[in-house]
């Protein structure tokens, strides 16, 4: 007998290409099309629907990047879309999405699975906020079917705190399709440093994400800083776009690296592999995470990584190893370990070779998290049968 088709719908906030967009995008590039009707749902028009358009999703634009006062007309209009297309599964990722599929599907049949992408409340400085926040995600865990986290770290902290259940729960990692990274040329490489005045003999000190406070882009200044006055012939590029690119610019020429600092903005998937083997070092400098996707992409572009102490981070480098670590903000340490790297590189190559064996045993292939997913859902569907 034909199994029933699935009628699957993911919702994030925004339709970019976010670390969130690639961790959707691996997981339905790779399911059974004969098993699962898949829909896409975000706020806006952007790249991540161009994107699903080509490749033939269902895409629907609605209000998920809400705000406290556009809330209602959001629970509204999607709990009015919900009734409609009658999915069997939703699949919420980070705790606005969460919270909006919790709150629009209730007293209805869709089973709701959650994937947060890091714990909101333990983001936030003021006690307050943090204790609201912990309350709003603690209504999300509940209403939900089914949670995965992206990591050990963010898994255990859960449990910790009373918001996992062990029994509807689990950790899926994102899995990288490392085909992506291999037969990078030294032309490819230079026509990048080329396209962004980039001298070829550089040493480049690199970074892939949202210019965002989520990715402190002023400690990534305040580094290239401390290193433009101690390393000759350095160079800088952050890779992508957001709201505090302007500021990020105008701090960088008050500090005399109008010159020496690159901004690609935005960037098609296919380039990210191009871009980071430009790079000597990347340097992450994120406030908090989840599991970072940009890391993984680092390790399997076999660079030299030095990231902040985020959750996921842990997993992901130890020091002389696979990498380094430094405490979130502090630009200084940031920057002697990068100034350590730069003296002491050529006798290095084991930890780049370290960084990609662990994303060759632990992260891929490209269709391993796609296929966790897979079972996941099945699972909720034939509990629920």
């Amino acid at each position: 007998m034909k199994e029933k088709i699935i009628k699957l719908l993911l919702v994030e906030p925004i339709s970019d290409l976010s670390g969130v967009s690639q961790y959707i995008l691996s997981i339905i590039r790779y399911l059974p099309r004969d098993r699962f009707e898949i829909h896409v749902v975000a706020s806006g028009n952007g790249p991540l629907f161009e994107l699903l358009k080509r490749e033939n999703f269902f895409i629907h634009s609605l209000k998920v990047d809400y705000s406290i006062f556009s809330f209602l007309w959001a629970i509204y209009s999607f709990r009015r879309f919900l009734k409609k297309e009658k999915f069997d599964l939703i699949h919420g990722h980070t705790a606005k999405a969460g919270f909006l599929c919790c709150m629009a599907n209730k007293g209805l049949p869709a089973k709701i699975i959650y994937t947060g992408h890091g714990f909101r409340f333990d983001q936030k400085e003021n006690y307050l906020i943090k204790k609201i926040f912990f309350v709003f995600e603690w209504l999300i865990w509940q209403y939900s079917n089914y949670i995965t986290v992206l990591s050990k770290t963010e898994y255990d902290f859960g449990v910790s705190n009373g918001l996992l259940d062990c029994n509807k729960a689990c950790t899926v990692s994102m899995s990288i399709d490392l085909d992506r990274f291999k037969n990078i040329s030294s032309n490819d490489v230079e026509r990048q440093k080329v396209k962004y005045a980039i001298p070829d003999d550089a040493f480049v000190v690199g970074m892939l994400g949202r210019i965002t406070f989520q990715k402190d882009p002023e400690t990534f200044i305040k580094v290239a800083e401390i290193l433009n006055s101690q390393v000759q012939n350095i160079y800088f590029i952050w890779v992508g776009d957001g709201d505090l690119k302007e500021k990020m610019v105008g701090m960088a020429n008050r500090l005399g690296l109008s010159n020496k600092l690159m901004i690609t903005g935005q960037q098609d998937s296919k380039n990210i592999p191009m871009l980071l083997s430009t790079m000597d070092v990347f340097l992450f400098t994120s406030r908090f995470e989840g599991l970072p996707i940009a890391i993984l992409e680092a390790m399997a572009a076999k660079i030299f990584i030095v990231a902040s102490k985020v959750n996921g981070c842990n997993e992901l480098i130890k020091d002389n190893i696979t990498g380094w670590i430094y405490d979130i903000g502090n630009y200084k340490q940031a920057a002697a370990i990068i100034k350590n790297i730069y003296n002491n590189r050529c006798n290095l190559e084991h930890v780049r070779d370290s960084t990609y064996n662990v994303v060759v045993k632990k992260y891929s292939p490209k269709e391993k998290m796609a296929g966790q997913y897979h079972e996941i859902y099945n699972g909720i569907i034939n509990n629920s049968a």
